[in-house]
């Protein structure tokens, strides 16, 4: 089959007819893709930065997630009934999304109704259940207010409509003006900061105050990371989630972080799901 193929660490290659002979367990199915996305994810592993304790085998097909039609089960009852329907999905362990075939567990399927799109369908995991994980984060941490940048990609915008069904009172943080009255107007923001602006940093900080902001939810890295700690209050939480910026997180101040009893931590979603319940 036709096929993006990672064969080593920053390894990758399309192949017209990569390995066909599928093998599957019980509890697998076979998908015939339709679609599939290019998220951060799949650029760091493909570029490989990410670092899978060597648990991640050689070689494997590129992409997360796609969506697609499931033609064949290994068995077991949710295999089985998903046979023939078209399906959202994320990768099982070799074959991913940026092939002609996929192999995953039928848990990591989600049906699809006929009138989602396949392109619809093949965002219908990561970036939905990302979203979903950060807010169970959030409230963890006893969130009163939070801070985004990031905010006017995907999942920003699923993140802020998620925390504003909740209540919970969001800064969004985005690069031009017109993002500024894009999440305004369509997805209902009520605080958007443009970060080119002269007095952004100002206003950033008194917004958060103002607010009590006391969780960041922060994907760029580099200097913005320090940046969104800043304007964290007493105990406040910082979650990395990615590294839009291509760079390190950068310089933190300590006497704020250590004062203010600050944290910094991460996010990766395989560990969080790992940690759900399926009934939760």
């Amino acid at each position: 089959m036709r096929a993006v193929v990672i064969s080593g660490k920053g390894q990758v290659t399309y192949k017209e007819d990569y390995n066909n002979k599928f093998k599957l367990k019980t509890g697998q199915v076979l998908i015939k893709v339709e679609a599939a996305v290019i998220n951060p994810s799949d650029l760091y592993r493909m570029q490989g930065d990410y670092d899978d304790n060597d648990d991640l085998y050689y070689p494997n097909t590129a992409g997360v997630e796609g969506s697609g039609t499931v033609t064949a089960s290994g068995g077991g009852f949710m295999a089985n009934r998903l046979v023939g329907k078209r399906v959202g999905f994320v990768r099982g362990d070799e074959y991913g999304s940026y092939g002609e075939y996929s192999i995953t567990k039928a848990m990591q399927c989600i049906p699809l109704d006929d009138k989602i799109s396949w392109e619809q369908g093949a965002c219908s995991f990561v970036n939905p259940v990302t979203a979903v994980g950060l807010l169970d984060v959030a409230r963890k941490h006893n969130v009163k207010a939070c801070i985004q940048n990031g905010a006017a990609s995907q999942l920003g915008r699923m993140i802020i409509r998620l925390f504003k069904e909740q209540g919970i009172p969001l800064i969004n943080i985005v690069r031009r003006e017109e993002q500024v009255t894009l999440l305004k107007e369509k997805y209902g923001a009520d605080y958007v900061l443009n970060s080119t602006d002269e007095n952004f940093d100002k206003e950033l900080y008194n917004l958060s105050k103002q607010l009590k902001c006391n969780v960041a939810l922060e994907c760029v890295a580099g200097k913005e990371t320090g940046r969104l700690i800043q304007c964290l209050s007493e105990n406040g939480v910082c979650i990395n989630y990615g590294k839009l910026s291509e760079e390190d997180i950068g310089p933190i101040n300590p006497i704020v972080f250590i004062f203010r009893c600050q944290r910094l931590e991460s996010f990766f979603l395989p560990t969080w799901l790992e940690s759900k319940w399926i009934w939760q």
